[in-house]
């Protein structure tokens, strides 16, 4: 099976100036289990679990 059958095109991502009571009901009203953190100036990104908005 691709990759393409299963993964989603539309990225959800954040600015890593949001705080984690910000990003936080976004796994929830998405059902996501994963935020990408982008940021523009540099083009880095990293990865937010759920779990680690977890309070």
């Amino acid at each position: 099976m691709p990759v393409a059958e299963i993964m989603t095109r539309k990225l959800i991502t954040v600015s890593p100036e949001l705080s984690i009571a910000e990003i936080q009901p976004m796994f929830t009203q998405f059902h996501l289990h994963h935020l990408l953190v982008v940021e523009e100036e540099n083009c880095s990104a990293s990865s937010r679990t759920a779990t680690c908005c977890v309070t």
